[in-house]
């Protein structure tokens, strides 16, 4: 993962992206898991490959600036928006590493206005 790059975005922005990617990956991965028949896309093809990483960056990292650092690295290795990147990052968490689900759940409760977890 490269370092934080806020070029043209506001850290507050990022992180409201990241909240909304992070909340609307979470209701993607449990309507995939209740659809019998689900493709697998790009972002879903690319969160298998990188969740073995993404876990382990948080281990390391176990803060708000670690999903913001695993966000940023995602967006600039894959060209893809923050959403995508959040949703990459809470399926990992949801699939992989589901001890770090209270960190996921308190960064999008206190990122974003009117979401409780």
């Amino acid at each position: 993962m490269s370092g934080l790059n806020f070029t043209g975005i506001r850290p507050r922005r990022l992180r409201r992206l990241l909240t909304s990617a992070a909340l609307a990956g979470m209701v993607t991965v449990a309507a995939i898991t209740n659809t019998a028949t689900a493709k697998a896309d790009p972002v879903d093809n690319y969160t298998a490959t990188v969740a073995p990483a993404v876990c382990a960056t948080l281990d390391e990292f176990p803060t708000f600036a670690g999903i913001l650092g695993i966000g940023s690295g995602i967006v600039e290795d894959t060209g893809w928006t923050y959403r995508e990147a959040g949703r990459i990052v809470a399926m990992s968490v949801i699939i992989s590493c589901p001890r770090h689900s209270a960190l996921v759940e308190r960064f999008a409760t206190t990122y974003t206005p009117g979401v409780t977890a």
